[in-house]
């Protein structure tokens, strides 16, 4: 099978995932008072936070379909799920226990150091180092947008699909899994996080989409052109 048609299919169940399970998903946080308000609305809404886990669901299942479409990616593919989930435990941390700046940076490196090992062949001692500061950094830094309602997924959703056709131009279509998995998810997402948000992405969405976002960079070589 073409590995366009399996970024196509994992795009779609990711899709479908998070579409179907998210209204699941936003009443267990709400009767579990993971609850914070709009700050943005002037009636100061109650929203549902910590949606990162539909996001995550729906990327696993797009993720493991592409594994099992195409097991010769199977390694790069499980060790990019690996890191996801990690920083999707370090954003769970940090959306329950509010970590510091230095702590989150730091489990931020230690999870994106798996990525090292499915880097392209001959990038240089330099690019690996590279690589799980840059998770690091980028995970932050999308963290950093949270705010106005759909503005996380919304950018998210732009950044996915601006990779996605880098990716075909440049002919990675391999990686084009990991970034229509993330981009099905996020744009089911988006359905609920737009204005008037049901929920939000929470620090457990947010990192996530940071650490694809480097991912896909570094194993497309994006960074290099």
């Amino acid at each position: 099978m073409p590995l366009y048609v399996i970024a196509i299919i994992c795009g779609l169940l990711s899709f479908s995932v998070t579409r179907l399970f998210m209204p699941k998903i936003i009443q267990k946080l709400e009767e579990a008072d993971i609850v914070g308000k709009d700050i943005h609305k002037s009636w100061k809404p109650v929203v549902a936070e910590m949606g990162g886990f539909g996001i995550i669901f729906g990327f696993v299942i797009g993720m493991f379909s592409g594994i099992y479409m195409h097991d010769i990616l199977a390694f790069t593919l499980v060790i990019v799920l690996v890191v996801i989930l990690l920083v999707g435990m370090i954003g769970v941390l940090d959306d329950l226990l509010a970590l510091s700046s230095r702590s989150k940076f730091f489990l931020l490196f230690i999870a994106g150091l798996p990525l090292m090992w499915a880097a392209p062949p001959n990038v240089g001692i330099v690019y690996l180092i590279s690589m799980p500061i840059a998770l690091s950094i980028g995970s932050n830094l999308t963290n950093m947008l949270a705010g106005l309602n759909g503005i996380e997924s919304g950018l998210g959703v732009i950044s996915m699909t601006s990779l996605t056709i880098a990716c075909i131009i440049l002919g990675k279509y391999d990686v084009t899994i990991i970034s229509m998995s993330m981009l099905g998810a996020l744009l089911a997402f988006l359905y609920f996080n737009r204005y008037p948000a049901k929920i939000f992405p929470g620090d457990t969405g947010t990192l996530i989409i940071g650490a694809a976002i480097v991912c896909i960079a570094f194993l497309a070589l994006l960074t290099l052109h």
